[in-house]
């Protein structure tokens, strides 16, 4: 699995610039930002083929030094909400292999990742839950907005297509 870390989020982590990763289908690509916001400190990973966005806020100095494992626990949390069973997303992270911090994967995937930051500014407020690192509410309420809906109810183009093409999942 691909972490392409932005250029704001390298000099927060003050990290040298990742490489550019093996070439891998998007799908186990993920973009991951810090939101610059003053009240909280927010990361937000979105994937680099469909927009499936997590948002992590309240994160703590300890947690920045723990980002793929925190976006890693975000996607197990983020799928179960969803309602895939535990072994269709260890399938998935397994065929993602480990987390490895790149260069973000072009302007496409980048350009969502902004949109997903333009909806978190418009739906933090009313959204954010003060207890939890990974926004549960927030997430989900961005992924109607970002990803391609299909007509089942709470079921995304992540869910419908690439998560059944690599769990060999039946519809």
């Amino acid at each position: 699995m691909q972490l392409g870390v932005t250029i704001p989020l390298q000099k927060f982590l003050k990290i040298p610039r990742p490489p550019y990763g093996e070439l891998v289908d998007l799908f186990f690509c993920w973009e991951i930002h810090k939101i610059p916001d003053s009240r909280y400190s927010t990361l937000i990973a979105v994937n680099a083929f469909n927009r499936y966005a997590l948002v992590f806020s309240g994160m703590q100095a300890k947690c920045w030094k723990h980002i793929p494992e925190i976006v890693i626990d975000g996607i197990r949390q983020a799928l179960t909400y969803d309602g895939f069973k535990a072994e269709q997303i260890e399938i998935y992270l397994a065929a993602a292999g480990d987390p490895e911090l790149t260069k973000t994967h072009g302007r496409k995937p980048v350009a969502g990742l902004n949109r997903a930051v333009e909806y978190f500014y418009w739906l933090e407020d009313d959204l954010r839950q003060s207890e939890q690192l990974y926004q549960t509410a927030l997430s989900d309420k961005l992924n109607l907005e970002l990803c391609h809906v299909v007509l089942r109810a709470k079921t995304t183009f992540c869910q419908s297509i690439s998560l059944r093409r690599i769990c060999k999942i039946t519809p």
